[in-house]
């Protein structure tokens, strides 16, 4: 299948890139954006706890219906680093992107489970012979924004556990840092969101090389899955390759890369833009 002259093909199945092509969608109403997902869905089980100050109120609608839950502050426990912090948080359902990106794309310009086996700057090849063109092509599968190099090239691993307990656990507002452990290669941390009064979602994070620690503690589990995520994701780069407690960037962990998302969009339209002139 051929598209018009007017396509822009996002690929990627991660949840950044359902939001940039829901991004691209708005932005550039008269172009015909298409996403290209390998996997069967777009961002998979993922629930990303974000500021509600972090999302752009110019696109407000776009992003009310992922929101699943909202909390009227958050904690940080740790050594270092300690407070209660009255600023909402909002968890974004990366099942509910997957919903809204069916009915704002449709099939035609939703494609899914189909390996790409070439990628141009404007076309795309599908394992099942389809040639798909486009005025450009965005590769997502990598994650989006500045590549580093060295130390900060390296991952950390996430253990995602919901559990639920026999009585209340008392948590009202999530816990966004707890530190557990410290060593020279890095620190161990983990976040808890109370999704009710009796289940309650642990996130630990860890240096890929402690990748078997998993989440103690009561109650019974429902769900456990792992990931890695990029180490820039979660420490400040102007710290160097400094893996501590007082590196954690917390701007960048409750802004979920929504600001840097709607910079690359922004820098996407504007070149389609000149494009078309």
């Amino acid at each position: 299948m051929k598209h018009s002259g007017r396509t822009l093909v996002v690929a990627g199945s991660s949840l950044k890139a359902g939001f940039l092509a829901l991004l691209l969608d708005r932005i550039l109403p008269s172009t015909d954006v298409t996403l290209v997902a390998e996997a069967t869905a777009v961002g998979g089980t993922v629930q990303l706890p974000v500021m509600v100050s972090a999302l752009p109120q110019p696109h407000s609608e776009m992003f009310d219906p992922l929101i699943v839950k909202i909390w009227s502050g958050f904690a940080v426990q740790g050594a270092t680093r300690h407070g209660y912090f009255p600023s909402k948080i909002a968890l974004l359902s990366a099942e509910q992107l997957h919903v809204e990106l069916l009915e704002r794309f449709g099939a035609e310009r939703l494609r899914f489970a189909d390996r790409i086996t070439r990628l141009g700057e404007q076309s795309i090849e599908l394992a099942s012979g389809e040639m798909i063109t486009a005025r450009e092509v965005i590769d997502v599968r990598q994650q989006i924004g500045p590549q580093h190099s060295g130390p900060r090239g390296r991952r950390y691993a996430m253990a995602v556990r919901d559990v639920t307990h026999d009585a209340p656990h008392g948590i009202i507002d999530p816990i966004l840092y707890k530190e557990i452990e410290r060593s020279g290669d890095g620190i161990v941390f983990a976040q808890y969101l109370p999704l009710t009064e009796s289940l309650l979602r642990e996130i630990v994070y860890s240096p890929v090389a402690w990748s078997s620690s998993v989440p103690a503690g009561p109650g019974t589990t429902l769900r456990m899955e792992r990931f890695t995520v990029d180490v820039d994701d979660l420490f400040d780069s102007a710290m160097n390759a400094d893996f501590s407690a007082e590196a954690i960037d917390f701007a960048t962990m409750l802004d979920g890369g929504i600001g840097a998302l709607l910079a690359e969009a922004g820098q996407i339209a504007a070149r389609q833009i000149r494009i078309i002139a």
